[in-house]
């Protein structure tokens, strides 16, 4: 669950000061970076996150980007590539780090993802964020992080840690074991602490997004390689089926050709910017509006973004699901 983390990485990662946040010289792209913030300390241990933001005025939606690595490796840095990319689009992007399997089962990943979207969310004004516009996006456990976001939680999607949009690239819905190949079950043990035992069907259900699925969820695009060995692409078939059944806004997207491997990026970064866009806008004038202090978000008047991406996919065929609509398209 590992393979794409390793493609994502290759682009180098600006130097940082120690001892607290930095930000590295502005490159020719116009995006300013800044390094090594901290979202939130637990057991004495900060968890940090790295800012990218695009050159120019304006109030911004913003996508959290997560990594992928089957929850038990990985590093922020896996997701600069992205984080470049979804900054050049116009998003403000945030790579956050989060705690790791086995020594940090579930809950604990999907709660350090949420408090990194509260802590952008209360800090919007810093970065120019509008915090009603917070979207995610994310490959395989990165994906699945992301549909995490989208899915928990009920009523507005613009407080707390509740995200408008998410992206998720070949990220598990469904954790129940036969939803995997084998290969990929060591990796599923390890993040809900079962392996070696049966796992607590309670605790699938409740790290499983398709089992959180209701009417005020954040429009979900998924995306999935039919040769998916790992991930077994029914998962995000049954997931899309879910969310039309709930009346959530969504899209699936199907590719034959590709496996839990970079042979499912290039073909859906474009439509995941676009759907991002479609959901979460584009620069809007002035500054943010209505920023809550200190972990509520209260106030808001505005929607935000939060991406997550950096993980495993697959593809080449698009079926585009819509509320209530469902239409094939063909690259």
């Amino acid at each position: 669950m590992a393979v794409i983390a390793a493609v994502l990485a290759a682009a180098a990662v600006a130097p940082t000061v120690a001892g607290g946040a930095t930000t590295a010289p502005r490159p020719a792209s116009g995006i300013d970076v800044r390094r090594n913030l901290t979202y939130k300390e637990v057991g004495g241990t900060k968890l940090k996150l790295d800012a990218y933001i695009p050159a120019g005025g304006g109030t911004r939606p913003g996508v959290m980007v997560i990594y992928g690595g089957g929850w038990v490796l990985g590093s922020k840095e896996l997701s600069e590539p992205l984080a470049r990319m979804v900054a050049q689009q116009g998003f403000i992007a945030f790579a956050m780090n989060y705690r790791l399997a086995p020594f940090h089962p579930f809950p604990a990943a999907v709660e350090d993802v949420q408090a990194s979207v509260s802590w952008v969310r209360d800090h919007a004004f810093e970065f120019g964020l509008d915090p009603a516009r917070i979207g995610s996006i994310g490959g395989s456990a990165g994906g699945h992080l992301s549909a995490m976001l989208a899915t928990l939680g009920e009523g507005r999607r613009d407080r707390g840690s509740r995200i408008a949009a998410a992206a998720s690239w070949a990220g598990p819905m469904d954790l129940n074991p036969d939803q995997f190949g084998p290969d990929a079950q060591i990796y599923v043990d390890a993040f809900l602490q079962c392996i070696g035992q049966p796992c607590d069907p309670a605790t699938i259900a409740a790290a499983s997004p398709i089992a959180h699925v209701d009417p005020s969820d954040a429009p979900i695009l998924l995306a999935q390689g039919e040769q998916d060995q790992l991930v077994l692409p029914q998962q995000a078939v049954n997931m899309a089926d879910a969310l039309e059944k709930a009346g959530v806004d969504h899209r699936l997207l199907l590719l034959p050709d590709a496996g839990h491997d970079e042979r499912l990026i290039p073909p859906v970064e474009q439509p995941s910017f676009d759907f991002l866009h479609q959901q979460l806008g584009g620069v809007e004038p002035g500054p943010p509006i209505g920023v809550g202090v200190g972990g509520g978000g209260g106030g808001l008047l505005a929607p935000v973004v939060a991406v997550v991406v950096a993980g495993l996919v697959a593809g080449t065929v698009i079926l585009g699901f819509r509320r209530r609509r469902r239409r094939r398209v063909r690259y």
